[in-house]
């Protein structure tokens, strides 16, 4: 159950669909991004079906690493699929407005593979990006958050680092 592994492996809490948390003083909205197209019927039955008893079901009886590694094969064909990333600001800020309507002041997705970062009249509005291709990823500093990329260090730069 993969479910299981995130929880009980890897001690994460799994946010199912949509949370408001608090972390610190902020109360943040938190969620996948995938509700904020309702057009998008296609992707929403496939969603409701990776949800399903049924998958819930066949996730107790094959081992993780098999549905790790088809969950995987089902991405690289969607991403072979996808247009280019594209801003997705029409979609996100009017469902981040909805969201921060239930008293968050920062609402946070991914779901986009594009990073966005951008205050509107309701709050702070986060895409995170993509952590796999573009090694974005999101820092909570003295209370505000920063959307960075992670910059691999060259070789030169790593065995510069470990000479005294």
């Amino acid at each position: 159950n993969l479910g299981a592994f995130f929880t009980d492996t890897l001690k994460c809490t799994v946010i199912p669909d949509q949370k408001n948390v608090t972390l610190g003083n902020q109360k943040i909205f938190i969620c996948h991004g995938d509700l904020a197209n309702s057009q998008a019927k296609k992707y929403l039955l496939l969603r409701a079906f990776w949800r399903s008893g049924f998958l819930k079901f066949l996730s107790k009886i094959i081992p993780p690493d098999l549905a790790w590694s088809f969950g995987n094969f089902l991405c690289d064909l969607s991403r072979k699929k996808k247009r280019q990333q594209q801003n997705p600001s029409p979609l996100v800020i009017p469902y981040a407005k909805k969201s921060l309507a239930q008293g968050a002041e920062t609402f946070i997705c991914g779901h986009f593979h594009y990073p966005l970062q951008t205050i509107i009249e309701e709050g702070q509005v986060i895409v995170l990006g993509d952590w796999i291709k573009q090694f974005s990823y999101l820092d909570l500093v003295n209370e505000k958050f920063e959307l960075k990329t992670f910059q691999i260090p060259s070789p030169s730069e790593s065995s510069a680092s470990t000479e005294h």
